[in-house]
């Protein structure tokens, strides 16, 4: 019974430490965060932009459609190989490495 304690005891404390571990990190990357949401955001509007130009162009037979496809594809696949490397080169990815 008293190990049964124990075992509930360490549990509650690792369970304490997590919960402000969690809030300080909160704190520290609160401005990541929003930056991170910024440029998600501008990513959406351009590639919203590449989507609305790429129909009309499909629409009305301009020579710029092949321009707008490309960009429709390439943004993307950029904006996630970014977002990658900023995590690789913070240190963040390492984490996942190491769990694989």
């Amino acid at each position: 019974m008293s190990n049964n304690i124990k075992d509930n005891k360490i549990n509650d404390d690792v369970s304490k430490k997590k919960d402000s571990d969690i809030k300080g990190d909160s704190q520290k990357t609160q401005g990541y965060n929003m930056a991170a949401r910024i440029i998600a955001m501008a990513g959406v509007v351009l590639i919203l932009f590449f989507v609305i130009g790429m129909v009309v162009c499909a629409v009305t037979g301009s020579k710029y459609f092949n321009g707008f496809l490309f960009g429709c594809i390439v943004i993307p696949i950029l904006l996630y190989v970014f977002k990658w490397l900023a995590g690789v080169l913070k240190g963040r990815g390492a984490d996942d490495r190491d769990k694989g």
